[in-house]
């Protein structure tokens, strides 16, 4: 059994993964998060995927940008895009006034 200690997908798990060279991933599961639920402090629920990719299955917090570049191929219902294909890349954002990677995902249209 491999060890997986954080499950959490950070932009360190895809070092080296651009727009251009992205990481391909498979989604496993969708669901929907309660702001009361989440980590940190948000007025809204986030959407979290369960994405796999080298034998690892990682849980993400999707970025608007990200969920509605997947809509834009797979649909709206999101149990339509388990089993999906999606490229993951990391990109330098300001949040909140500080330059940090953020994860981001597109989708090459079917």
């Amino acid at each position: 059994m491999k060890i997986q200690l954080d499950s959490f997908l950070k932009a360190e798990d895809l070092v080296g993964k651009t727009i251009d060279k992205p990481q391909i991933a498979t989604i496993k599961n969708v669901s929907f998060v309660e702001a009361s639920d989440l980590g940190f402090k948000s007025e809204e629920g986030r959407f979290q995927l369960i994405v796999e990719f080298n034998d690892d299955t990682f849980e993400w917090l999707a970025n608007k940008t990200s969920l509605k570049a997947i809509k834009s191929v797979y649909g709206s219902e999101s149990n339509d895009w388990i089993g999906k294909k999606i490229s993951l890349y990391a990109l330098d954002q300001n949040v909140s006034g500080e330059l940090k990677k953020v994860v981001y995902a597109k989708v090459i249209a079917k």
